[in-house]
């Protein structure tokens, strides 16, 4: 075999393999995402007791809310009768129950009965309810005695937590409101009580899907000269007429730690601030290794006809 030939065989072998290695690492791995078509159905079974009971299971007890449409589900056991109540700031002087309508009492039609039962209610359909502290109180009625479940909850206008930091260790949280407010603002406090940021900081509602809204900000906690501590980050909900909405605060607890050095720009290299993909790059290296490959067999050709 001559000489030249085995020169455009090696080459040939090596853009093959070269190809091959290409597509291979195009790939994804069997556990990126994927998702399973096995058709396995899952199947819940609630075995209901021989003893009277009750148990709300749409609220955990301690919940907090956005949305004021609530979801009022009990699963009930060995039940003649069961009764609802609703109140807003219960126990106190300022104690009001909503009225369920006809929500408010259930009498099976063959008792006693097992099952479930659940109807959705709104807190902003009394004007007297609306954002606040809440309790739900379901008893069940059995023969001659009674046994009952009670969670509370608070139904808000506003939510905020913190989720993680940036590069340069500005804190970042979410925000998460309802779609009744206009707009909210932000303010942080050092472990002394003195506020942070010159004024407050005033983001538009946006991002709101159905009853609740969600963003998620960076916080400049750098640019203001913030140095290393724990902070605390409120906000405050605002009406469309800009005023905040009375007694309905949050906030969140930041652990902030100062760069050890100022903030410089990022210049990067040729290619850092380039959006490249990986199949980008596997493309214009084949090509590449293309055009040196036909260079190589033209070489080749002027070689072997000068002899």
């Amino acid at each position: 075999m001559q000489i030249r030939k085995k020169h455009l065989l090696g080459l040939g072998g090596l853009a093959l393999v070269t190809a091959a290695f290409a597509y291979a690492i195009t790939i994804p791995a069997e556990d990126t995402g994927a998702t399973s078509v096995s058709g396995q159905v899952k199947i819940s079974v609630n075995v209901y007791g021989e003893d009277p009971e009750v148990r709300i299971t749409s609220i955990k007890d301690g919940e907090v809310t956005l949305d004021s449409n609530i979801n009022i589900g009990v699963i009930y056991a060995v039940a003649d009768q069961l009764d609802y109540q609703l109140c807003k700031n219960y126990g106190t002087a300022d104690q009001y129950c909503a009225s369920l309508g006809e929500y408010a009492t259930y009498i099976p039609t063959t008792s006693p009965e097992s099952g479930e039962r659940a109807f959705t209610f709104d807190l902003d359909s009394d004007p007297k309810l609306g954002f606040g502290d809440y309790v739900l109180r379901v008893v069940n009625h059995s023969g001659s005695g009674t046994v009952e479940d009670t969670v509370s909850f608070k139904y808000v206008p506003i939510k905020i937590t913190t989720v993680g930091e940036a590069e340069n260790g500005d804190p970042i949280v979410e925000v998460e409101y309802s779609s009744k407010l206009s707009s909210f603002e932000i303010q942080a406090y050092d472990d002394q009580g003195y506020l942070l940021f010159d004024n407050p900081l005033s983001y538009e509602a946006t991002g709101c899907k159905e009853n609740v809204c969600t963003q998620r900000i960076t916080l400049p906690f750098a640019s203001y000269g913030a140095t290393t501590g724990e902070y605390t980050v409120a906000v405050t909900g605002k009406d469309s007429s800009g005023a905040a909405i009375k007694s309905q605060k949050a906030s969140t607890k930041v652990d902030y730690k100062a760069p050890d050095a100022p903030e410089v720009p990022k210049t990067g290299g040729l290619l850092g601030n380039l959006n490249i993909s990986r199949a980008d790059y596997l493309i214009t290296g084949l090509i590449v290794f293309g055009l040196a490959t036909i260079f190589a067999v033209r070489a080749l050709k002027k070689r072997g006809g000068k002899r």
